[in-house]
């Protein structure tokens, strides 16, 4: 049986834990140190990915822009030919009309 005496003092203990080993802190620093370059050599990846794409894409966008301006200037040529074409026809249009014999 305990007595009051010795209650109190198991009661009042502080329990002191057994220092690490620094070959475990090693360990744990080591293994976080490697996680971390693994995870920065993985977002450089990502990053060079992410730009190679965004060339890729600007690139694209750069060629659809240059197509879209040489079909703008081939319809411009053509609404040219067009309104000659059609000052043309009207002319022709009027000479029949009041030159032409019926």
């Amino acid at each position: 049986m305990m007595t009051a005496v010795a209650s109190k003092a198991v009661r009042q203990a502080v329990i002191l834990p057994f220092p690490p080993r620094r070959n475990a802190e090693r360990q744990r620093l080591a293994l976080a140190l490697g996680g971390l370059e693994q995870a920065l050599a993985e977002q450089r990846q990502a990053v060079e990915t992410w730009r190679s794409t965004l060339a890729n894409a600007r690139a694209a966008v750069s060629g659809l822009q240059d197509r879209l301006h040489g079909q703008t200037r081939a319809l411009d040529t053509l609404a040219g030919q067009l309104g000659r074409l059609g000052a043309q026809s009207r002319r022709l249009q009027g000479w029949a009309e009041t030159g032409a014999p019926r």
